[in-house]
């Protein structure tokens, strides 16, 4: 059985930016955003008919899109906790740990 320890919390908070950081950083989470949902959101219907690798680039940039609208709410914490939670914790939990022969 794994047990996931605590790491030193990395993320910033905003109060720890100045006001002029976070308006850039969320401009450029709402460009990233808006430019994704314009481009990819359309095709994510017709995901299933691409190849493989064309269907999993598209779904990680909407995903990609979702993680930048957050990052509109909760700059400079909001991308960090979301990628470790979705991509380090989640599959370790809901696979019930990493395999044995690894």
């Amino acid at each position: 059985m794994v047990t996931l320890t605590p790491a030193a919390s990395t993320t910033v908070s905003a109060s720890d930016l100045s006001p002029t950081r976070l308006n850039l950083m969320r401009a450029g989470y709402l460009l990233m955003g808006v430019g994704l949902a314009l481009v990819k959101w359309p095709l994510l219907a017709d995901a299933r008919t691409l190849p493989l690798y064309e269907g999993v680039t598209l779904c990680l940039l909407v995903a990609m899109s979702l993680l930048a609208f957050l990052g509109l709410r909760l700059p400079g914490q909001a991308a960090a906790s979301a990628v470790v939670r979705v991509g380090v914790e989640g599959p370790v939990v809901g696979l019930g740990g990493p395999a044995e022969d690894c």
